[in-house]
């Protein structure tokens, strides 16, 4: 078994992960931090821009290698697994959500209050705009003020988007450009945007992923990146809550264990696996409300024809957004959205049959699509704030297994009686809009579809004040273990109606701040994070020194056990022997103390409780008593790595002994 040892283990390599590891690494310099993630490192930015020529000219899929094959989940939207995250290919979107989603029990009486204040989360906010990098500009409406501009101007528009904008707000309906974490300057040492045209595989690193963030932590040595492994179990302290250890397995060698100690453990994993390892490990359950509440919001959707000289493929990613309708008035019936616009090319492409069914060939085919092309269309989206029923679940499906046995996660969602009651309401009320939106010039309504699936999905790990509907605090720290924390989408109580990755980010931010806390206060109630000792003099030279220096003479006479461990050991009337005085120096390696005991017997005990792994017995004692006059003595053991696995040896009476450092048993 391979052991590590850190500080603070997050486990998930998405966009969570890399904005919590570096608010971490600032707050805290020289903090011991391990982020563990079960896909590969895609650092390849040298090759993305014949990644995106093959992605452009032939539709192949630019990201071939960013999912494990059977770790996957029914019911899940994106099955991206490498570090990064889904954000390796997002669009980079970076809408805000609103007061009212923050109050939705206080203003309307539905669902549930999160457990934050709105002028708290907009510092964070602005933030997370910060580190991502987002360009945008303000909506014109009150309640979407600001306490800081954005870091960069907006995105300037397309022909097709200014053309788009003229009609949309011919319906009374003011629209501006999208933020987005895409760079209209060089920033955060990446390029400007060029309008490449093909977002989810960025050639220039104009929009944000966290693969930046991660290569510069690595370069900057502020973290150790674990990838393609895979954690299984988290496992307590015995007879404790707070968490001791993570067991994993690296996937490219599954026959060896992985074992991760920490102080604290952050699981960023999304909104999928993060609940699923609770559920798999029986921990942070307490309230039962671990893989429930699991929410996103639905969508409609609308193509509309409009004469307007519309070119497909002028930054198509880039659109119009409106929050007209994201305050809904009290004594209205409820119903929130946002409502968003982009080119589209749907009507506009060549055809072999016109409509009455002739075949069209050559010239006429041509001339058809001429005479279609004079006429442009949109895409228009509509996303609607709905609310999770407690049996809206994540949980694990026996049926469907990983190589390692392991249980997947299968998520159903399921909307509360409140949002099935005006769920045709709010759909009457967006339909109406579309077709406010399609009465300005000559536009006609092509279209309409219902979204089949919840989008931008969160929950499983909602946060909250009471411990018996929730499973964390408004920081993520879990209410049953105080050194095991929840981040990012898997906190969240509702989903909202615009994207959720901005709010993510920021919840994330402002949790740093409260494991340093946290971790700051471990240390002193509990000393230092355990030191290596892995020879008897403790490094090669036999210096026999330690640079920790919370002991001293100030405070020495105030030290207390913080565990003990006796050998047993007494006289054997059968040998005629007996046991002399402890001479041992235990080594210590990767969180666990080996040592020999006067009978030459090696023990391993777990560095922090002083609980006994395992023993080996040479039975010295057989060959009688040594003639020293001193009784048996034995002054401790070594250790030597062959390969990947320790071995610890002992050299008793006439025998040197080699041992398997994980199983105490004999080479």
């Amino acid at each position: 078994m391979r052991r590590f040892e850190c500080d603070v283990c997050i486990i998930g390599g998405g966009i969570t992960a890399a904005m919590l590891a570096e608010k971490l690494s600032e707050l805290k310099p020289g903090l011991a931090i391990t982020v563990v993630e079960a896909g590969k490192s895609i650092f390849d930015f040298e090759n993305r821009q014949e990644y995106r020529k093959r992605f452009a000219a032939y539709g192949e899929n630019p990201w071939p290698e960013d999912f494990i094959e059977d770790q996957s989940a029914k019911g899940i939207i994106s099955r991206t697994m490498a570090v990064g995250g889904s954000a390796l290919h997002w669009g980079g979107t970076c809408n805000r959500f609103s007061v009212e989603d923050l109050r939705l029990k206080s203003m309307y009486g539905l669902a549930v209050d999160w457990p934050i204040e709105w002028a708290e989360l907009e510092r964070y906010y602005c933030e997370a705009e910060q580190r991502l990098g987002v360009s945008g500009e303000p909506g014109p409406f009150p309640e979407d003020k600001r306490s800081e501009p954005y870091p960069m101007r907006p995105m300037p528009l397309s022909h097709n988007l200014r053309e788009l904008k003229t009609w949309a707000e011919k319906s009374g309906i003011p629209f501006w450009g999208t933020p987005q974490a895409k760079n209209t300057v060089p920033y955060g040492g990446r390029q400007q945007c060029i309008r490449c045209n093909t977002c989810s595989i960025c050639p220039t690193g104009a929009r944000y992923s966290p693969d930046f963030t991660f290569k510069q932590l690595l370069e900057r040595k502020k973290i150790a990146l674990h990838e393609q492994t895979l954690v299984r179990k988290l496992v307590l302290h015995a007879g404790k809550s707070t968490v001791a250890l993570a067991q994993a397995v690296d996937r490219r060698n599954p026959d060896e264990a992985v074992e991760y100690r920490a102080r604290q453990f952050v699981l960023a994993a999304g909104y999928t696996w993060s609940p699923h390892l609770l559920l798999l490990s029986g921990l942070a359950n307490r309230s039962g409300h671990v893989g429930r509440y699991m929410n996103g919001h639905a969508f409609l959707s609308a193509q509309i024809e409009l004469d307007a000289k519309i070119y497909p493929g002028m930054n198509e990613q880039y659109g119009l957004v409106s929050r007209r309708f994201f305050r809904c008035p009290p004594d209205k019936p409820f119903v929130r959205h946002d409502l968003r616009i982009w080119e589209s090319s749907a009507g506009r492409q060549p055809r072999l049959r016109s409509d009455d069914g002739r075949l069209l060939l050559g010239d006429a085919l041509l001339a058809d699509w001429r005479s279609r092309a004079q006429r442009g269309a949109a895409r228009v989206r509509a996303y609607y704030d709905v609310h999770p029923s407690k049996e809206s679940t994540l949980t694990l499906d026996e049926a469907v297994k990983n190589r390692y046995g392991d249980p997947m996660p299968k998520i159903e969602h399921k909307l509360d009686e409140a949002s099935m009651a005006r769920r045709p309401a709010a759909r009457k009320h967006i339909l109406d809009i579309f077709g406010q939106l399609a009465k300005a010039n000559s536009a006609k309504i092509l279209s309409t579809s219902d979204g089949s699936y919840l989008d931008h999905p969160a929950g499983g790990c909602r946060m909250g004040n009471d411990p018996s509907t929730s499973v964390c605090d408004s920081y993520g720290r879990t209410h049953d273990h105080e050194n095991l924390f929840v981040v990012g989408a898997p906190t969240l109580p509702t989903a909202g109606c615009t994207n959720g990755t901005l709010t993510f980010v920021a919840l994330t931010l402002r949790s740093a701040a409260r494991i340093v806390a946290m971790l700051a206060f471990a240390l002193c109630a509990a000393g230092l994070r355990a030191q290596q000792w892995p020879v008897y003099g403790n490094d090669p030279g036999g210096s026999k020194y330690s640079p920790l220096d919370q002991i001293n003479r100030s405070n020495v006479g105030g030290l207390k056990p913080a565990w003990e461990w006796k050998t047993g050991e007494s006289p054997i009337e059968q040998y005629k022997t007996f046991p002399g005085v402890f001479q041992a120096t235990p080594i210590m390696i990767d969180g666990v103390l080996y040592l020999s005991t006067p009978y030459n017997r090696v023990v391993a005990l777990d560095s922090e409780t002083g609980r006994e792994l395992w023993s080996y017995d040479p039975k010295a004692y057989e060959d009688g008593q040594p003639p020293n006059g001193t009784g048996f003595v034995h002054r401790g053991v070594a250790a030597w790595r062959d390969g990947a696995k320790l071995r610890i040896f002992i050299n008793s009476r006439y025998r040197l002994i080699c041992l398997d450092a994980e199983t105490g048993q004999p080479v």
